[in-house]
């Protein structure tokens, strides 16, 4: 959930995964400095800087802190189906949903719409 300062406003993007938020996350950067933007995850962190839950920020920054602030939804199906075939390129094992009750059920539904 980076930061950007555009024409002396400061405002929160809200980066939820598989949103097309790398390419927003560009486009702010072409039009100002970014904070609180990393491209790797940190030591204290399973997930990058810009992925981590709202609460952390308003722990950090509090309510009012930026002048403005937004996201972009995507449809879940869709949002599903891209993180698997993302995860399965790369051969992560996270693919499958291991964690999840029904994991090889579910794999079964992505391959048919992968």
């Amino acid at each position: 959930m980076p930061l950007a300062r555009i024409n002396g406003k400061l405002i929160y993007f809200a980066h939820i995964p598989k949103t097309g938020g790398s390419s927003v996350e560009a486009y702010l950067e072409a039009k100002g400095k970014m904070a609180l933007f990393h491209k790797h995850t940190l030591e204290w962190s399973r997930c990058t800087v810009q992925h981590a839950e709202r609460r952390i920020y308003y722990n950090l920054l509090g309510d009012g802190f930026c002048d403005a602030g937004f996201t972009v939804v995507r449809d879940p199906k869709a949002r599903l189906v891209s993180g698997y075939r993302m995860r399965a390129a790369i051969g992560d094992a996270r693919a499958v949903g291991g964690l999840a009750p029904g994991a090889l059920r579910l794999r079964r539904v992505m391959r048919a719409y992968a």
